[in-house]
C-alpha cells in the first residue's frame, strides 16, 4: 500500500511539466491538493513553504525542489508528461517504467517532492516542508525563500534534503564546497536509524564545486543539514531512471528521523572547516 501511495503521488507531480522558471502551476496544485490543512504559503518565486497549523518547538524540515533541469526540455515534453500512462509500475519490478522514447521525466527531483508529500499522510507526524524553485539554475528559489522567510528555516531542529542520486549507493551528503553541514554525532544518528529500518545509508562528502539546496539552507540555520539519496539514476538526461525500492528505503529513514526527533541540545554546532572524503 505504501508503494502504491508513493507512486500515485509521483505520477501526479510528474504530469506537470516544470522546468526551471515554470513551476508555479505545480506549486499551486500541491498547496491546494495536499497542503490545504497546513499553514502553507506559495511565495512570489513559487516556493511552497508549509508547516502544521500548531506545533511545539522547532520541527524537522524536509526539502526538495519542484523544477526539472531545463537542459533537455523539448516542445513535446509537456504533452508526453501529461499522459496518465507515461510512468507505470509492474509487480516484482523495483524500477519505475518510463517511455522508451527519450524524454526527461524529471525524477530529479519529483521523487523528492513525492516523498515529502507522502509523509503528510502519516498520522502524528509534525514537520516542515520546503519545496523550492529554480534549483537547477543556481538555487534561486531557496535563496529567495531564505531571504524573505528567514524564521521558517532558522526555527528547525534538523533539515533533510531529498535530492541526491543513488549511483554511488545510499548515502548521506554532509558537506558541499568544503562546508560541513552536520556533525559526526548527527550523521551517526541517521546511520543508526537507517540500519534499524533496514535501509542502510552511509555518510559521504559532497562535491567541492556543485551543491543542492541543502548548502544554502545550512547557512540559514544552526541545525544540522544533510542531503539524502532517493533512488535517482541518470538524472538531467532524457533517459532518467528511478528505483522505487531505494526511494522507499529513504522514506522509512526520513519518517523515523521525524518521529524520533533530534535533540538540538546535544548538537555541537555546524563545523565549517574543509572536509575530506569521497565527492558527490
Amino acid at each position: 500500500m505504501v508503494r502504491e501511495d508513493l507512486f500515485s503521488l509521483l505520477a501526479d507531480v510528474v504530469r506537470f511539466h516544470s522546468p526551471s522558471g515554470m513551476e508555479l502551476p505545480l506549486a499551486r496544485h500541491i498547496a491546494t491538493t495536499y497542503l490545504s490543512d497546513w499553514d502553507c504559503t506559495v511565495d512570489a518565486m513559487g516556493n511552497v513553504l508549509a508547516q502544521p497549523e500548531t506545533s511545539d518547538g522547532p520541527l524537522g524540515l524536509v526539502n526538495a525542489h519542484l523544477d526539472t533541469h531545463p537542459r533537455h526540455t523539448t516542445p513535446g515534453d509537456a504533452e508526453i508528461l501529461a499522459r496518465p500512462d507515461t510512468i507505470s509500475l509492474s509487480n516484482g519490478d523495483d524500477w519505475v517504467h518510463r517511455p522508451s522514447k527519450p524524454v526527461q521525466i524529471g525524477f530529479d527531483c519529483k521523487i523528492g517532492v513525492a516523498l515529502a508529500l507522502s509523509l503528510t499522510r502519516r498520522p502524528g507526524l509534525d514537520y516542515k516542508i520546503a519545496l523550492t524553485t529554480q534549483e537547477e539554475i543556481g538555487r534561486k528559489g531557496v535563496q529567495y525563500a531564505i531571504k524573505n522567510s528567514p524564521e521558517f528555516f532558522k526555527d528547525t531542529s534538523f533539515v533533510l534534503t531529498l535530492d541526491r542520486h543513488s549511483s554511488e549507493g545510499a548515502d548521506i551528503i554532509y558537506s558541499y564546497k568544503g562546508r560541513r553541514m552536520a556533525s559526526d554525532m548527527f550523521l551517526t544518528w541517521i546511520e543508526e536509524i537507517s540500519r534499524q529500518v533496514g535501509s542502510p545509508m552511509f555518510r559521504r562528502a559532497g562535491s567541492s564545486h556543485r551543491c543542492s539546496d541543502s548548502y544554502d539552507v545550512s547557512w540559514a540555520t544552526s541545525a544540522p543539514v544533510v542531503n539524502l539519496s532517493v533512488g535517482i539514476y541518470d538524472e538531467h538526461s532524457q533517459m532518467d531512471r528511478l528505483n522505487l525500492k531505494e526511494a522507499e528505503g529513504t522514506l522509512r529513514v526520513v519518517e523515523r528521523c521525524l518521529r524520533d526527533g533530534w535533540n538540538p541540545g546535544i548538537e555541537s554546532g555546524v563545523v565549517t572547516e574543509k572536509v575530506g572524503g569521497g565527492e558527490e
